[in-house]
């Protein structure tokens, strides 16, 4: 599995999540120039980070190629309004664990394996009124031979 397939599939799990919706923004600008108005409360964006082959021999098979790990994270965004900050920031964290649900909830049916070590950091945007969760993806992938 690529990166490219790995975002795909990360994009795919958390699109299935109720009132979250993909940033026009990639990963990398995140949110970007989102507005909380652009962003109509949820938004998130997928990028990779790394790519590293698995220091463990045993586990590249000559015939079928190699094992890498990839470090993907999520990023998601929750618009806070300003006269409701804290019941808002609360509801937030409550994405950030349904999100997190979404990603160990994706499809694995072709042996994609994934853990998160990591939720953070937790940033608030006084400005643009933005809750901002990063969510780390650790995924082992298998950079198939070529044919």
């Amino acid at each position: 599995m690529t990166p490219r397939q790995i975002i795909e599939r990360l994009v795919a799990a958390l699109a299935a999540m109720p009132g979250l919706v993909e940033s026009r923004h990639p990963f990398e600008v995140f949110p970007g120039e989102d507005t909380p108005g652009d962003i109509e409360g949820r938004s998130f964006a997928v990028g990779v980070l790394n790519t590293t082959a698995t220091p463990n021999e045993r586990q590249n098979r000559a015939n079928r190629g190699s094992f890498f790990e990839t470090t993907a994270v999520c990023a998601v965004a929750v618009r806070i309004r300003p006269h409701n900050a804290r019941a808002d920031i609360l509801a937030a964290l409550d994405v950030e664990l349904d999100a997190v649900q979404a990603i160990h909830a994706c499809d694995r049916s072709d042996g994609f394996v994934i853990d998160i070590p990591q939720i953070g950091p937790r940033e608030y945007d006084e400005t643009r009124k933005l809750w901002t969760t990063r969510i780390t993806v650790r995924c082992l992938t298998l950079y198939p031979l070529a044919d």
